[in-house]
């Protein structure tokens, strides 16, 4: 992967390298899938932003909408293949309706994010420190919100369920998933701003930076709950009920058993 400050270079060329800066988008949104669990590489989810947001710093607005639709499509396409499974396999749907059905769930989560990158584009200029710690965070964030229950919802890889294994988990307890979300998204903010700003912006950057991931290691040291009481056991067990038999009615019974 380039180095980040490559990237913007990359990014202000419009030579015919740019072609190419859609398919890396792609790449980046899938990469970004494995800062999730089971693979919880959990810094990727901050450097992968970053780069896409170091994509869209000079991209015409209808750029930014394309970059951020190939963004997200190859983060569901990687993070969300169990559908395919689910539809097919267990489902027993034909294989082209669930690739169809796949790809139709990608397409509209990408839309969500081409919609954050032409905004960003359009209406999101203005002094770097605004733009990336304040204003594309409580963006991103919101569109993430609205994608959990428009028509009825689609909250999967919410970017703060990608920080379980990471000090910001501690900010969990208060400020929720979308809390941390913010937090990654600032993250990916200030680490742009330590690259390309200079003298005191650069310095405030690493401030934010440093008092984010600091204060979440203070906060994960935290008690949040209280043991109260003897210690109680429990035991959990899947079903494990053959989905071509699960919702049959002859075998209701036999299922709750």
């Amino acid at each position: 992967m380039p180095r980040l400050d490559e990237l913007f270079a990359r990014a202000q060329d419009p030579g015919p390298t740019r072609r190419f800066d859609a398919l890396f988008a792609f790449l980046l949104g899938a990469l970004l899938s494995t800062a999730f669990a089971p693979f919880s590489v959990f810094p990727l989810a901050v450097l992968c932003l970053a780069a896409l947001f170091l994509m869209w710093e000079t991209a015409t607005p209808r750029r930014a909408a394309w970059l951020g639709f190939a963004f997200g499509s190859g983060t569901f396409l990687a993070g969300t293949y169990w559908l395919y499974t689910s539809v097919h396999v267990f489902g027993q749907a034909p294989l082209w309706v669930a690739i169809v059905l796949m790809l139709a769930l990608v397409a509209i989560m990408g839309a969500y994010h081409a919609l954050v990158g032409y905004m960003v584009a359009r209406w999101l200029p203005g002094p770097p420190l605004m733009r990336w710690l304040i204003a594309v965070p409580a963006l991103w964030v919101t569109v993430e919100w609205l994608r959990g229950w428009v028509a009825s919802g689609f909250p999967w890889l919410a970017l703060g369920y990608s920080q379980i294994d990471s000090w910001l988990a501690g900010y969990a307890p208060l400020v929720g998933v979308y809390g941390v979300s913010v937090l990654v998204v600032m993250s990916a903010g200030a680490l742009i701003a330590t690259l390309r700003e200079p003298g005191s912006a650069r310095v405030m950057a690493v401030l934010v930076l440093a008092v984010i991931w600091a204060g979440g290691w203070w906060l994960s040291q935290l008690e949040w709950t209280q043991r109260t009481g003897e210690p109680v056991t429990v035991s959990l067990v899947q079903g494990a009920i053959s989905q071509d038999l699960k919702w049959q009615k002859e075998n209701r019974e036999a299922t709750f058993d």
